[in-house]
């Protein structure tokens, strides 16, 4: 099964995977997997979206290459952040 990668391709799979489990051929398990895999797609959008409007920010107001802006401003423990640690590092910098 292939889902169309977009905003509404997930909604549909989403309820497509709750009639499912009204029709009693997944169970909550399935429901609760999917919720899950959902809300990281939806969170990794989100901070697609704020890094863009961030990058877009600093074109516009400001003469430092941004090259330099982000190697000085962004931790060296990146990878070890949550997604919610990462958003405030961007919106502190919008």
């Amino acid at each position: 099964m292939s889902i169309e990668r977009s905003s509404s391709g997930l909604r549909d799979h989403l309820f497509s995977v709750l009639e499912a489990l009204e029709k009693g051929s997944r169970t909550p398990q399935d429901v609760i997997a999917a919720s899950k895999a959902a809300a990281q797609i939806n969170n990794s959008a989100r901070i697609d979206q704020e890094y863009a409007r961030f990058i877009s920010e600093q074109r516009t107001h400001t003469k430092t290459p941004l090259s330099l802006t982000l190697v000085t401003e962004i931790p060296k423990d990146v990878k070890d952040m949550t997604d919610e640690e990462l958003l405030e590092i961007i919106r502190k910098k919008s």
